[in-house]
């Protein structure tokens, strides 16, 4: 059988390895190959992926709330990744302005969830909450997280119930214009949190439980993502790459 030497480009059959002009060798890693693909992923995959989005076709499947007149998130083109749409959360400019969007799926089972999206704030903003509802037929689980960019701390909803903080990090709003990658992790067959990651950040959170209450609503799982005023701060954020993965490893 002929060795296979490989010649290089993708579109000639290399055998997974080529070289360079420059004689250095090439190999084709799973790495490689997810970069070539447009992997829809910032942080490592180590969930199944249950469901994707990077509003390539609209806004027309997310939920705003019941508040239209206050509520305005549109599509608009300033994409993370190989999508050139994101979501604008865009705030009214009242001093109660807010502004969401939501997605509601059903789910296989009652697992580890992780819920990840990226946002990217113009200008110094007020606040951002994010988090997973999920209804079991028994049981409603509250599992929300809240980021302030006037005090920079990021809080987890608790079982108290009450926001309690587990980060200080400024995400530099005011400085430049950059997409910041958020994950929150889940363990619900153990009804714990388990991790926050955000952009190199990554936080343990074993030690808190979500908010839990009895609650008889069929099954179903709900993704949300809202912004907030919080004085003079009314600043339209971008959102992208809304990922939610089950099975994750805790």
């Amino acid at each position: 059988m002929v060795k296979p030497t490989g010649k290089g480009g993708i579109d000639y059959p290399d055998f997974i390895q080529a070289t360079t002009p420059h004689s250095n060798p090439v190999e084709i890693t799973r790495a490689e190959l997810a970069i070539r693909l447009g992997w829809p992923q910032v942080f490592e995959r180590t969930g199944n992926v249950l469901y994707y989005e990077s509003f390539g076709y609209g806004l027309s499947d997310w939920n705003v709330s019941s508040n239209i007149a206050a509520n305005k998130p549109i599509l608009a083109s300033r994409g993370l990744l190989q999508s050139p749409y994101c979501a604008r959360l865009t705030i009214d400019g009242t001093a109660a302005g807010y502004s969401d969007i939501a997605k509601h799926v059903g789910y296989p089972y009652i697992t580890s969830f992780g819920f990840e999206f990226s946002f990217m704030p113009t200008k110094e903003f007020g606040e951002l909450y994010f988090g997973i509802l999920l209804y079991t037929g028994e049981k409603k689980y509250s599992i929300w997280a809240r980021y302030s960019d006037a005090t920079f701390i990021w809080s987890i909803l608790d079982d108290t119930p009450a926001y309690i903080p587990v980060l200080t990090y400024d995400v530099g709003a005011w400085n430049t214009l950059v997409w910041h990658p958020v994950k929150m992790v889940v363990d619900l067959p153990n009804n714990r949190y388990a991790r926050l990651m955000v952009d190199a950040q990554d936080v343990g959170l074993t030690q808190y439980v979500p908010k839990t209450d009895i609650d008889d609503t069929p099954p179903y799982l709900m993704m949300g993502i809202e912004t907030f005023v919080v004085g003079t701060r009314k600043v339209n954020i971008y959102v992208d790459n809304v990922i939610l993965t089950i099975n994750e490893p805790i």
